[in-house]
């Protein structure tokens, strides 16, 4: 996938030159290619002096480069993104707004309304955010769905609870800064590593239990095993010292005696934009679910004003101080002393402006208005564990609830 790395060696000596394509990772990671009559010392690669090999793909003609037009880093990733909805599409296909669909096409792009700052009912504001909802979905999946990892290394343990437990670390940056701890990925072998494994597959699939110093550690759910003869799956857990070891064995067998040359594919999931969509939905079939004051605040209507009469706010910056964080400055102590008063409100900040300790303070706050339990939700577990902590640190008792994965 990256012809940067892409190179060759001689396969045969003779009148004839006959060469193999081999990406320079292989060459090095792959035992079982030094025991193949190709002379891996004479590696090259297929670029040089930035353009591909004459041999392997001539110089366009005049005419043809005439037609060339220079496209910049941001124009190529949208082309990429695209190639892989529409493998034939056009530089052209990226200013089209949307496609007919015709003959059944999924892929069309749907037909984008302005959102509005008023809404007739829920069904207008379902049937504008929606597609919004959509696109996003589709967004989100190519791009978690393109972060597939090639020729990686894998360390295999067992964890307490008798599962396989794979670490390794990813080679672009990109793919590891959108992984989150939660997420579910397949682990398979790759060409050289299958051929090691006697030319049979293997894969499995678990959950990133957490992200240390960029190495992921992955807990295995389930496993493809195909190593023994009778097709049955087994496998066995010993310390280094010959000790059994204290957690039980799992039940799949994974290929321990195989490190090198790891397929890592991201599996995508939908929950969270089924939710959304269910929510648009609900809220359009059902205004009492809920408040009248919410639902006509959210569809832009003109409402009068509510206040909650018994906010109990902080009169003094001593007051808005919370043990375990740090203080507030002035525009987070009004954003706190604003939401204590109000049934709805949105705090709005870029990165680094302390929302997540204001978000914390705030919780503590709510606590102390003699309401009952405070329930946090954020859009990610990671968004989550780190609420969690802050507001765990002020010394309020905390529940995490998550799912059984």
């Amino acid at each position: 996938k990256n012809v940067f790395i892409m190179g060759f060696v001689p396969a045969a000596s003779g009148s004839q030159a006959v060469v193999v394509l081999l990406c320079r990772v292989c060459v090095d990671t792959v035992p079982a290619l030094k025991d193949m009559d190709w002379e891996l010392s004479s590696w090259q690669p297929l670029i040089q002096d930035r353009q591909l090999l004459p041999w392997l793909l001539s110089v366009p003609a005049p005419s043809l480069q005439a037609r060339a037009r220079q496209i910049g880093p941001a124009q190529m990733t949208r082309l990429e993104d695209l190639w892989k909805r529409k493998p034939t599409a056009s530089f052209s296909d990226l200013y089209k707004k949307h496609t007919d669909g015709e003959d059944g096409d999924e892929d069309a792009e749907l037909e984008l309304t302005p959102t509005e700052q008023q809404y007739e009912d829920g069904f207008h504001y379902q049937n504008i955010l929606a597609p919004l909802v959509k696109m996003e979905a589709d967004y989100d999946r190519q791009m978690k769905e393109s972060l597939t990892e090639e020729s990686i290394a894998v360390d295999w343990d067992v964890s307490l609870a008798g599962k396989w437990i794979a670490r390794f670390s990813f080679h672009r940056m990109t793919a590891e800064s959108r992984v989150v701890v939660g997420d579910e990925l397949r682990l398979k072998l790759g060409p050289g590593a299958e051929f090691l494994n006697q030319g049979k597959p293997w894969e499995g699939v678990g959950y990133v239990k957490s992200i240390l110093d960029g190495q992921v550690e992955l807990e295995l759910r389930s496993t493809g095993n195909t190593n023994n003869k009778n097709g049955k799956t087994s496998s066995s857990s010993n310390t280094s010292d010959g000790n059994n070891a204290s957690a039980t064995a799992p039940s799949g067998s994974v290929p321990q005696n195989i490190r090198e040359d790891y397929v890592v594919e991201y599996i995508w999931k939908s929950t969270s934009y089924d939710r959304m969509q269910n929510a648009l939905k609900t809220f359009a079939i059902d205004d009492t679910s809920v408040t009248g004051y919410i639902y006509h605040k959210v569809l832009g209507h003109s409402v009068e004003e509510q206040r909650i009469a018994t906010a109990k706010v902080p009169a003094t910056v001593a007051e808005f101080a919370v043990p375990g964080l740090p203080p507030l400055n002035e525009s987070q102590r009004l954003a706190v002393a604003a939401v204590l008063q109000r049934p709805l409100s949105l705090i709005q900040g870029p990165p680094g402006t302390g929302k997540t300790v204001t978000s914390a303070t705030l919780v503590y706050h709510l606590t102390k208005q003699g309401m009952g339990q405070v329930l946090v939700t954020a859009p990610s577990n990671v968004a989550v564990d780190q609420l969690t902590e802050k507001i765990a640190a002020t010394g309020l008792r905390v529940v995490r609830l998550a799912s059984k994965t």
